[in-house]
């Protein structure tokens, strides 16, 4: 399974208290997850994460969320780049 971490919205997110629901996400009514508890099942569950919008981030706050993902994660491949969708 493949990850994309948005570089420039996850410490946002992440320390976030914001629901699927709050966001809108889900069309399931009962689907209250936290949006951490879908971030960290996401991490969790990859075999390659795969680093988004690294280009908006200082090489320290990149640093930082590599970090932090490889203790969510410690055996997937991190790929620092920016994956371009349209």
């Amino acid at each position: 399974m493949v990850t994309v971490v948005d570089c420039f919205n996850f410490a946002k997110d992440f320390g976030s208290a914001d629901t699927l629901l709050d966001r809108k996400l889900t069309d399931d009514d009962y689907d209250n997850r936290a949006i951490v508890s879908l971030l960290t099942d996401q991490i969790e569950f990859a075999n390659v994460i795969l680093l988004n919008k690294a280009d908006l981030v200082s090489e320290e706050t990149l640093g930082t969320l590599e970090s932090a993902i490889g203790r969510l994660q410690s055996w997937s491949q991190i790929n620092p780049y920016t994956i371009w969708t349209c």
